[in-house]
């Protein structure tokens, strides 16, 4: 039994993941949610339902905005395969892009910075706890620019989760959180199941990425398949430990 997170190369990164369109869809949900905002600030995005593809999707993004004024977000993991997706879709829709990395998330202390831009998108790969990017407490400044997060990687009950100011996941039927009802809403997305609002697409590329190395599947002896199986019986001898 061979889970698929456990499919890494030499540099022990995934040889097959989701993440390119996971930010890619998120950013879109992200822009198309700060359209409602800016046009009815008491109103949050309606149920989502899946594009045919990146073309629809982000045609039908440019609509919505159409009329929202100029624009700024901010992508923390701007590196990683989720960030690339979000920066090529906040990019083509023509919005103003900063790109935080690990160089700007270095300090140990939450980033009020995060406050002076429209939307944040949070797309970062964490193993470790480290301090939060926002806290309750920040994000109740009056004087927030901020209307919309979209955090990407998603994970609300984890002890690594480094936006600590939301409870549980949305999902289609209801994309969005409110945090803050006041004059300034603070609006939260957390979907995860963002490869879903392009399905087909999503199928496609994972497939493509997987492939290849599907097709060596009958030798445990080389490469992603034998680091796979070293870690398979690595964790049946866990459980058998266990059971003496």
């Amino acid at each position: 039994m061979f889970d698929l997170e456990y499919l890494v190369d030499d540099d022990n990164r995934r040889i097959a993941a989701f993440g390119y369109l996971a930010g890619y869809a998120g950013a879109a949900v992200a822009l198309k949610a700060l359209a409602v905002n800016r046009k009815r600030q008491r109103h949050l995005l309606p149920p989502l339902k899946p594009f045919l593809s990146k073309l629809h999707l982000i045609d039908d993004v440019r609509s919505e905005l159409s009329d929202s004024g100029p624009l700024k977000a901010l992508i923390i993991g701007a590196k990683g395969r989720s960030g690339h997706g979000a920066a090529e879709l906040i990019q083509a829709a023509g919005i103003e892009t900063i790109e935080w990395d690990l160089e700007e998330t270095a300090r140990d202390d939450p980033f009020p910075e995060l406050l002076d831009v429209d939307l944040v998108i949070n797309c970062v790969f964490i193993q470790k706890k480290i301090p939060p990017f926002l806290t309750p407490e920040l994000i109740e400044n009056p004087d927030r620019r901020l209307s919309i997060i979209c955090d990407v990687s998603c994970d609300p009950n984890s002890d690594y989760n480094p936006l600590p100011i939301y409870p549980h996941c949305t999902h289609f039927d209801k994309p969005v959180l409110r945090l803050i009802n006041a004059d300034n809403p603070l609006d939260l997305i957390a979907l995860d199941h963002l490869p879903s609002l392009l399905p087909v697409e999503s199928s496609e590329d994972f497939c493509r990425q997987l492939l290849p190395y599907l097709l060596q599947l009958d030798n445990l002896e080389q490469g992603v398949w034998k680091r796979a199986h070293q870690t398979f019986e690595e964790k049946v001898r866990e459980l058998q430990a266990g059971f003496v």
